[in-house]
């Protein structure tokens, strides 16, 4: 009588791009490393439909906090998070791609927040003719995208 076990093999499969496998030093011989030249490494990552893990279109949020009084050119895929504002500066990057978003909240205390005048075409709320002029004691959030041909943004406040 002949006797088989099956045996449970896993499998490790690390994408790197070509410059981090040129560089990596005492690889697992056990394990399988996929070489990707297009691969930018910084990316998020995501299962396609078919099972195969590919590039995200979505860009790594990162959260930057803003002093009282701060002055921030706007990034891509940046959250700006701020407390109480006294004043905020915003500028522009001076070039962007279809698909730039970012987003900015703070609060507005007793004293508006001094909000000087910038490149952004506003709507929402407390915005006339495209400026963004904030109000005391309110809590903002607003969203900024590039459309192609400018920065556009979105503001909402809530009391």
């Amino acid at each position: 009588m002949t006797t088989y076990s099956d045996t449970k093999v896993d499998l490790v499969i690390n994408k790197l791009t070509k410059t981090q496998f040129d560089a990596a030093s005492g690889l697992d011989p056990t394990q399988l490393y996929f070489v990707e030249p297009n691969f930018s490494g910084n990316k998020l990552l995501q299962t396609s439909a078919n099972g195969d893990i590919a590039e995200s279109d979505e860009v790594p949020t990162t959260t930057q906090v803003l002093s009282a009084t701060d002055s921030i050119t706007l990034a891509d895929g940046v959250i700006y998070n701020g407390s109480t504002q006294t004043s905020l500066t915003i500028a522009v990057p001076s070039s962007a791609t279809v698909g730039f978003l970012c987003e900015i909240l703070f609060s507005s205390g007793s004293t508006p927040t001094t909000l000087p005048p910038n490149s952004v075409k506003w709507t929402g709320d407390d915005v006339a003719s495209n400026v963004f002029t904030p109000v005391a004691n309110k809590r903002y959030t607003a969203f900024v995208w590039y459309d192609g041909s400018q920065f556009v943004g979105s503001v909402r406040g809530i009391v």
